[in-house]
């Protein structure tokens, strides 16, 4: 099974590393276009998102990272 991590650059959520540094994935933690993340999410079996976050998607540093969104 292919795993995907998306833990955006947060070092109040660094805690939650351990949970993946063991794994053999792809991570990603910021600096990737919506496509190339979509992209990845398609092609993997398993998709682990870590960090702050609401009911409506992942917050990530000066953007919001939202499943409804379409830009």
């Amino acid at each position: 099974m292919q795993t995907l991590v998306i833990h955006p650059k947060d070092a109040s959520t660094d805690l939650l590393k351990p949970i993946y540094e063991n794994l053999i994935c792809s991570v990603i933690t910021g600096n990737s276009t919506k496509t190339e993340v979509y992209e990845l999410v398609s092609l993997l079996d398993r998709i682990i998102m870590l960090g702050h976050g609401s009911p409506s998607g992942l917050f990530v540093v000066g953007q919001f990272t939202d499943e409804h969104r379409t830009d």
